[in-house]
């Protein structure tokens, strides 16, 4: 997994407003009681209390969707900052864990890496990765000390959305800053010098939320394009990641992973034979858990979600609203993605989601089968009506080219009228594809229940 990525948390300047009237005084003063708005708080103090809250963490829980060219990597990570433990888990089979006797790597069913050398770059990434999510405020300012005076921030509902406004020369700093760091961390574990030069930033965006009420970070979202001369090549980057942050110094004990003997995890699960009790627990909680996240991420439905996850799901409302965020929040970025460049609007993305949304929340779908595999491996099979999505795109281009070679629109209208077709489309979708089965892989542990491939079942709803 390309984790350069670094946590990007920053504060900025929003004036203070002036009351003239002595009931506008009377509500200000009412309203000290409770949550202070950004309007009332000057940006060092709301930067001060997001720092204290950040500062004696015990522990956290990150789910995080990272894309990049040629792939996505979605995963979740678990740090107890208290005992020293942390856990990281993403796609198929890459598990890292690390405590007092040392850190533990295994890549796709392997104990060990091919190379130790390997190994102890994934160990020194994980490290980063588990002190930066501790107080990434900290860690960034050491690249820019007037960092947060170059933030915009919105007071909206529960939240303080921050978006960084620094220029190209600050967004060079920072990038060069964070580049330094960790090609100096490298060349500790390699053990030779490592030559990079000629960092050109071309893209950085970040955008977190603050709870007001905990003043602590509930999302952060990253995307940067940059390039840079390592070790005799020029290396392009071109990423984003979502990060969302829950259960601040409530996690439940990290267990150990079982996959430091000679045999892979699953060839020792097998060794030992389910009792049938067991067996139809684990058949009911992992098809129950299935059920549940299509709720959350295609029907867009938390109180689906809580209602149907299975009863070992701690705090069912929090983890619904984060898949459904997450599953929304990616197909914005990405589509954001696709059409830079264009003149399409931000409004226009989201108004594109929400037709997408609304057309897959007519879809259908059942469990129709569920197999546990080993104690740790579930497959559940689900059977899905969806869209056929590749048909409304076609249609889409087909008109739109019409369009054009009548001259009803110009080059500069396309993006835009394209984005218009697309909705109108998504929101006329009535007729579904025939039932198409797919077979989801879930991960159990320790009655935990994930499934990090949702492509899986996505498959069958957007066809």
């Amino acid at each position: 997994m390309r984790k350069f990525l670094v946590l990007f948390i920053v504060l900025c300047l929003l004036l203070l407003a002036a009351c003239n009237s002595d009931s506008s005084v009377s509500k200000s003063k009412d309203s000290d009681s409770k949550d202070t708005s950004a309007k009332e708080q000057s940006v060092a103090e709301i930067l001060k209390k997001t720092e204290e809250a950040h500062k004696d963490l015990e522990s956290l829980e990150v789910e995080f969707m990272e894309s990049y060219e040629g792939g996505q990597d979605k995963g979740v990570e678990k740090y107890d900052y208290k005992n020293s433990v942390g856990f990281l888990k993403y796609n198929e089979g890459v598990v890292m864990y690390k405590d007092k006797d040392g850190f533990l790597l295994s890549l796709d069913g392997k104990t060990e890496a091919p190379q130790i050398e390997e190994k102890n770059v994934f160990a020194m990434k994980f490290d980063n990765q588990m002190s930066q999510h501790k107080n990434q405020i900290h860690y960034l300012k050491e690249f820019d000390s007037d960092l947060y005076e170059k933030f915009d921030m919105e007071d909206k509902d529960e939240h303080f959305i921050l978006t960084y406004s620094g220029s190209d020369k600050d967004k060079l700093q920072l990038m060069q800053g964070f580049a330094d760091t960790y090609n100096e961390n490298l060349a500790d574990v390699l053990g030779r010098d490592v030559e990079a030069k000629d960092l050109t930033v071309d893209k950085l965006t970040i955008t977190v939320e603050i709870n007001k009420d905990t003043n602590q970070i509930e999302t952060f979202e990253e995307e940067m394009k940059y390039s840079q001369f390592v070790d005799g090549k020029n290396r392009d980057y071109d990423q984003k990641v979502v990060y969302e942050y829950s259960n601040y110094n409530d996690i439940d004990e990290i267990k150990k992973p079982d996959f430091t003997g000679d045999k892979t995890t699953k060839e020792k699960d097998k060794s030992h034979a389910l009792s049938k009790k067991d067996e139809k627990k684990y058949e009911e909680e992992a098809s129950a858990y299935v059920d549940a996240l299509i709720q959350a991420t295609v029907f867009q439905n938390v109180d689906k979600y809580m209602e149907k996850a299975p009863d070992s799901k701690e705090d069912k409302k929090s983890d619904g609203q984060m898949q459904k965020n997450l599953f929304k929040d990616f197909y914005i970025q990405n589509t954001k993605q696709n059409m830079q460049g264009s003149s399409v609007s931000d409004k226009q993305i989201n108004d594109l989601a929400d037709a997408f949304l609304g057309a897959l929340s007519k879809t259908k779908y059942e469990i129709v089968d569920v197999t546990v595999q080993t104690e740790r491996d579930i497959a559940v099979t689900v059977s899905v009506e969806g869209i056929d999505d590749a048909s409304i795109y076609q249609e889409a281009g087909q008109e739109l080219k019409e369009l054009y070679e009548n001259e009803e629109i110009g080059k500069e209208e396309l993006d835009a009228k394209n984005i218009e077709i697309l909705i109108q489309k998504y929101n006329e979708v009535e007729a579904l594809t025939e039932p198409k089965i797919v077979e989801v892989d879930v991960t159990r542990n320790q009655d935990s229940y994930e499934v990090l491939m949702q492509d899986q079942y996505l498959a069958g709803f957007v066809q």
